[in-house]
């Protein structure tokens, strides 16, 4: 039996490998890939949320690398699949996460990695299996002043015409995710100074 998007039970490893594998070769369901890099598309809900993680090049490689690791998702409580994917342009991954007293299995594929001095991002789209439609990217950048920033920027909108209703609903869920992967590249950062 396949993963359902939203469960009451964790799913299992053997489930998450026959997800990932059923949707490597599936196209993106929206068609503004890589748009969170530019200007946000019209038609989605945006998002941009920000958080400092300190100062100097230490916390920024500290963070690049936690980036690079998931570290941002497993500290919020996700399960991202499989256990030591890459971020690397291509990539599938399922992520599911515990939302209230149900599970929320999604997959994303990696759409663009972004490395250059002082910065370090991916962002990854949504694949068929997913509530949602639309792209997140997620970055660490070193300012010139030393500051050290993560953020979490979206366009997202519900998908389907069930889902579309629930809208009310999925963005305070979807906003609320945000802010666990915001506060795990945080504890991640703390625990690595």
């Amino acid at each position: 039996m396949g993963v359902l998007p939203i469960s009451p039970a964790r799913p299992t490893p053997a489930a998450l490998d026959a997800l990932v594998a059923r949707h490597r070769g599936a196209a993106p369901t929206y068609a503004e890939v890589g748009a969170t890099a530019g200007p946000l598309p019209d038609g989605y809900r945006h998002r941009r949320r920000t958080v400092d993680l300190g100062r100097g090049d230490a916390v920024f490689a500290a963070a690049a690398a936690g980036l690079r690791r998931w570290e941002a998702h497993r500290r919020s409580g996700a399960v991202v699949h499989p256990p030591g994917a890459a971020v690397a342009e291509g990539q599938v991954v399922a992520v599911a996460v515990r939302v209230a007293l149900a599970w929320v299995t999604v997959v994303n594929r990696v759409v663009g990695v972004t490395t250059a001095p002082g910065l370090s991002g991916f962002a990854y789209g949504t694949l068929a299996h997913h509530v949602v439609e639309g792209e997140e990217g997620f970055s660490v950048r070193l300012d010139e002043a030393g500051t050290v920033r993560f953020e979490v920027v979206s366009f997202t909108r519900p998908r389907g015409r069930v889902l579309r209703l629930a809208g009310p609903v999925v963005h305070p869920l979807d906003d609320r995710l945000v802010r666990r992967y915001l506060r795990g590249m945080q504890r991640h950062v703390a625990g690595t100074a």
